[in-house]
């Protein structure tokens, strides 16, 4: 079903991180619903395709009082909505601005309903990792619902999550420090929002970067009114427990709390209760201006959504501003240009290539499903732990590592940032980021074109690539080139030598990913031994031609990380005496079976 085809679209009620959240009324149940709209450019462009599909998954297993339920899903050519029921009264963040300061027996309440919601998500084994007052909805008759599974994890019993996420106010310590941390963390954040509630104010101002904030919260001594009781003291001193393993981290814990001694937990007997601080802040004049927060509330006899959110494709519907030049960047300074050259140059130094570490939650999934290897984020990070923990050897091997943001976050099993496991070997790190810009014009190897097919095709792409180049005064000296070899397609019935391969790609100075690990290695060996002229320092920049034998070691087994390690340390040993011609190759060139080629290959 399309519920857009049976509903009207009434308006906005916000602005979500990849589209907007829409009032929608079901025409023939006469109910309200809202209709949260993400655009699939947007999320393939961040890379939240699997954590998109983890909300809603999630959302499908929880349907519990203080909760906000999943009403239903589904998606069009450009778009994923995820239905849920409306709450009318908006969240409780606007009735704290609102309010000021709540009262302690309202902070009762609160608390009881979202730590049921907490003890219930965590029964689940689900973090819900953005705790906050913005993601507290409020029902017609003023009670909670947590709201917004966006950042929300399945972790299984004793396992760790790394990825620093959630609002920089609400994270407890752990979390800020990269982990490891756990659903203890969504109770820090339930220990910020009651000191809020009841202070008017967050224990620690907001800072602009998470190790700012970390500083902060590791030395802040929070002081609460006088006027406020030993057991409300007691229970945020609990919740706001630096040490995690001290923390109040369960529901029955929460409960037993002196601060609710003679209350319920009941769901029935929470929801009967009333809340007329809620329902008369409804009435007050401000509230409208509040929870507008500058979105457009105006109301629609009906919005086509496709229409309205997809990126005009006919120059005659952009404005005359889209219609203007991009602004140039200024001219880079001697001193700016000799730091990028020396860093490319350092990058590639003889012996040198690039670890491409930098697959997407999604292209990780299907390395990992070749394996069968369940794609979560520890198993990612575990398997990029057996990568960068490779002993000295090599570091005469690879001169710089290309990071996912997620990479950039995450931790050995002793606590050691990766960054720092890669920069301590004098490796440079996240190259992708404001270091040395990456040219990358790649050819899908998908089809039967033979080799000059293949070398035209890619001549076309490198001059058009280089013409937008010069045009935009890039400094060419600065960047690196990271194309494909020059091969066949892979339906091809002629085969090609190395030297053949080697000769089209000096050619047009190319490279090609889907080769196995040996031939990718072989075809570098003869490229450097070519006779023509080179241009550039011709080394690699590899992501599944130098991991795919460290996957297939690993195959997700703690015990089989040393052999993974390596196995990756062995290939990269080879593809640094490619990159001098000095690789006499293995046994296995030539193995199909071994190809990292997928057809109608995506990122």
């Amino acid at each position: 079903m399309t519920v857009l085809l049976c509903s009207q679209i009434l308006g906005f009620i916000a602005k979500g991180s990849y589209g907007p959240i829409l009032k929608v009324r079901d025409v023939f149940k006469d109910k309200m619903f809202a209709v949260k709209v993400l655009a699939k450019s947007e999320i393939l462009k961040h890379g939240v395709v699997e954590q998109s599909k983890e909300e809603v998954i999630i959302q499908r297993q929880l349907k519990h009082p203080f909760i906000h339920n999943l009403q239903d899903s589904w998606q069009t050519q450009r778009h994923l909505f995820i239905m849920c029921d409306y709450c009318s009264l908006g969240d409780l963040h606007t009735y704290w601005l609102l309010k000021g300061q709540f009262g302690e027996d309202e902070v009762r309440l609160f608390a009881a309903e979202l730590g049921s919601a907490l003890g219930f998500l965590h029964d689940l084994g689900i973090m819900h990792r953005d705790v906050k007052m913005e993601n507290i909805l409020l029902s017609d008759r003023g009670h909670l619902r947590l709201s917004d599974f966006g950042l929300s994890l399945r972790l299984k019993r004793g396992g760790r999550a790394f990825t620093i996420c959630g609002t920089i106010q609400y994270m407890a310590p752990e979390v800020l420090g990269g982990g490891p941390y756990n659903h203890a963390a969504d109770w820090w954040s339930l220990g910020v929002m009651l000191f809020s509630l009841v202070t008017g104010e967050f224990p620690v101002p907001a800072e602009p970067d998470h190790s700012t904030m970390l500083n902060k919260v590791k030395d802040f001594h929070y002081v609460l009114p006088k006027t406020c009781s030993s057991a409300l003291i007691l229970l945020l001193t609990e919740l706001l427990c630096k040490n995690p393993a001290n923390r109040l981290r369960n529901l029955e814990c929460f409960k037993m709390q002196p601060f609710f001694r003679g209350s319920s937990f009941d769901s029935l007997i929470l929801q009967k209760t009333p809340v007329d601080v809620i329902l008369q802040l409804r009435a007050h004049p401000d509230w409208a201006a509040k929870a507008r927060r500058g979105l457009s509330l105006d109301y629609f006899n009906s919005f086509d959504c496709d229409k309205i959110l997809h990126s005009p494709t006919n120059p005659t519907e952009l404005g005359s501003e889209s219609l203007r030049m991009t602004h140039q960047t200024p001219t880079l300074s001697e001193a700016q240009k000799r730091e990028l050259h020396e860093s490319a140059l350092r990058i590639v130094s003889p012996g040198k290539g690039i670890l491409a570490a930098d697959e997407s939650v999604g292209s990780m999934a299907k390395r990992l499903a070749q394996v069968g290897v369940e794609n979560t984020e520890e198993n990612r990070r575990q398997y990029r732990q057996i990568l960068f923990s490779a002993d000295d050897r090599i570091n005469g091997c690879i001169g710089g590592v290309i990071f996912f943001h997620e990479t950039l976050y995450q931790h050995s099993d002793n606590g050691v940032p990766f960054v720092k496991m890669i920069r301590d070997r004098g490796i440079m790190v996240g190259i992708k980021h404001g270091i040395v810009p990456i040219i990358e014009p790649e050819i899908l190897p998908d089809g039967d074109h033979d080799l000059k097919r293949s070398q035209y095709i890619t001549e076309k792409v490198l001059a058009a690539v280089y013409k937008a180049m010069s045009d935009h005064h890039v400094y060419l000296e600065g960047t690196l080139l990271k194309p494909n070899m020059v091969t066949a397609g892979h339906s091809c019935s002629t085969k090609y030598s190395p030297e053949e391969v080697a000769m089209a790609t000096l050619t047009c100075l190319t490279s090609h990913c889907g080769q196995s690990e040996e031939e990718a290695s072989v075809h570098l060996n003869a490229i450097n031994n070519c006779p023509l002229p080179k241009p550039w320092v011709l080394t690699f920049s590899f992501g599944r031609a130098l991991q795919a034998s460290a996957l297939r070691a690993w195959r997700g087994h703690k015990e089989n990380e040393k052999v993974a390690t390596e196995q990756f340390i062995k290939r990269a040993e080879a593809n640094s005496l490619a990159c001098q011609g000095k690789y006499t190759g293995g046994d296995n060139y030539g193995d199909v079976g071994q190809r990292s080629y997928g057809s109608c290959y995506a990122y």
